[in-house]
């Protein structure tokens, strides 16, 4: 009779299970890839709407028969053009960063794959030069984050912490006739008009406030999870901004439940920090914050069709040590004027694009 040691039996013991699992696992082959696949031109960078070309090689004598492909849920057209090579038709109206998935089959048997590629959009935005049609006074020490106009007043929201105002003011003498600050702890920013209602943002706190447009009282406040820049009104939702490429789609407060999002594109890329907004038939126009353009955007799509240069409006000898970037647009409905002003600029102009 032979003892074991304690020791010892744990390991025969692993020893064992090891060879038995090895032994067991022999006979199964892994199965493999029968088609190699890579983006023509390696490139991953596409335009919205253009085909993508995938390059195939068999590992065997196999031939596709059929292919799916899928990107954000959507089912795409493919076609084997040949062989060797599969296009996929890439939709017109998605933008961003995606992953494709594709399934390609081949008698009983199918192999999947999928990689990641950015989308751009199809449009060359127009470069236009703004031209001053009328320029009016405007505060030196308004730092503006929001603009709207009704009616021959200004409604502005100023920022800045301890001098963040929400203010209407006299568009024909600059004057104002209606202040009130926000509390010392919050930062304003952006701020639209819906019947009379107006709803004005805080830069990183997540409060909105509700205010009456006749006395600018306030009525009520709502939250949001992300930093507020700019916001304005499409006729359902309200728009807003955070800095990044992003418009994000709100119902109205106090709700302000964000219902979707688009990432804004131009041909080359994302396009960052949209600030002050307008919704001006049927597009958002957006300041570009530390920059002196704005930019035409289709809502719908998040394409940018247009690019602003304001870089001259203002005259030299109005600018002073206090002048920060363009920002603010505000949109007059009944006559089609739009005006933009700078942050702690003196003067606000009617312009046109």
């Amino acid at each position: 009779m032979i003892l074991f040691k304690k020791s010892t039996y744990t390991v025969f013991t692993y020893v064992l299970l090891v060879f038995l699992f090895q032994s067991c696992g022999s006979g199964e082959k892994k199965q493999e890839k029968q088609f190699s696949i890579s983006i023509d031109g390696g490139s991953t960078r596409l335009s919205s709407g253009s085909i993508l070309q995938l390059n195939v090689s068999a590992t065997s004598e196999k031939q596709i028969d059929s292919v799916v492909a899928f990107i954000a849920g959507s089912r795409l057209t493919t076609d084997i053009s040949s062989a060797s090579q599969i296009s996929i038709q890439l939709p017109n109206s998605l933008l961003g960063r995606h992953t494709i998935s594709t399934s390609l089959f081949s008698g009983e048997t199918s192999e999947h794959t999928s990689f990641q590629i950015t989308i751009v959009s199809d449009i060359i935005p127009k470069q236009t030069q703004a031209r001053v049609i009328s320029m009016f006074n405007h505060d030196p020490e308004a730092y503006t984050q929001g603009l709207e106009y009704k009616n021959g007043y200004f409604y502005e929201s100023t920022g800045l912490y301890g001098k963040s105002t929400i203010r209407k003011v006299e568009a024909k003498t600059g004057n104002v006739v209606l202040s009130k600050h926000i509390p010392e702890t919050m930062f304003g920013e952006g701020l639209t008009i819906v019947g009379d209602s107006i709803f004005q943002l805080t830069w990183r706190e997540q409060i909105g406030y509700i205010y009456t447009k006749k006395t600018l009282e306030k009525i009520g406040e709502f939250s949001y999870n992300t930093e507020g820049w700019g916001l304005c009104f499409d006729g359902e939702h309200l728009i807003m901004t955070d800095g990044s490429e992003y418009l994000y789609f709100h119902t109205l407060p106090p709700e302000f439940r964000r219902v979707k999002q688009i990432p804004v594109y131009d041909n080359n890329g994302p396009v960052r920090k949209l600030n002050e907004l307008e919704y001006i038939n049927g597009y958002v126009y957006a300041n570009i914050y530390t920059t002196d353009y704005i930019v035409k955007i289709d809502p719908t799509t998040g394409k940018i069709h247009q690019r602003i240069d304001l870089s001259n409006i203002l005259p030299v000898h109005f600018k002073h040590d206090a002048i920060d970037v363009l920002n603010g647009i505000a949109y007059d409905r009944k006559n089609n004027r739009i005006f933009v002003t700078g942050k702690n600029w003196p003067k606000l102009f009617e312009v046109e694009f």
